[in-house]
């Protein structure tokens, strides 16, 4: 009987390819890991055919500001936003200095805030998916993010739907 001219593999070459599978294995859950965590991105988009506007990196916990002027009341509105762990947009708050239709009425919820302006705290508002609001150049509707100033209603004479969303 003839005998294999390769050596049987050592102990040592075992415990090589044996680091190096738990090296690649790591790598791969690493990578998994890193997408799992991958960055979330708020975006802006126009009318019916949702054509892309802008888009920004977020992450869950990350705020943001709708501002606008009332159109009845020619007054300042804007509510505050929060990006939920499972990409959903969370109403926190509405401020505005003179009631108008369409705002929140003032309830126990509410705060006087130091500048006179009310403060409308929706705890009870369910996280939504988007937000559709139809904006305006009379009402000068921008959006603020971690810096960023987002006219809404320029590039256009008319009204027009804009959705905002959270995408992974």
């Amino acid at each position: 009987m003839r005998r294999s001219s390769a050596a049987a593999p050592s102990a040592g070459c075992c415990i090589v390819h044996g680091t190096l599978a738990l090296l690649i294995l790591s790598v791969g859950l690493s990578a998994c890991a890193t997408e799992a965590e991958a960055k979330l991105q708020l975006e802006v988009l126009y009318g019916r055919d949702n054509a892309y506007y802008y888009s920004i990196d977020v992450e869950p916990g990350d705020t943001f500001e709708l501002h606008y002027v009332h159109s009845v009341s020619k007054s300042p509105v804007f509510g505050g936003f929060q990006i939920t762990p499972d990409a959903y947009i969370q109403p926190l708050y509405t401020v505005y200095r003179a009631h108008g239709p369409g705002l929140p009425w003032p309830s126990d919820e509410h705060t006087r805030r130091e500048d006179g302006a009310l403060q409308i705290t929706h705890e009870a508002e369910l996280p939504r998916e988007e937000l559709r609001v139809w904006v305006s150049p009379l009402t000068s509707d921008r959006l603020e993010i971690h810096g960023d100033v987002v006219e809404l209603s320029a590039n256009s004479d008319q009204p027009r739907l804009v959705v905002i969303r959270v995408r992974d």
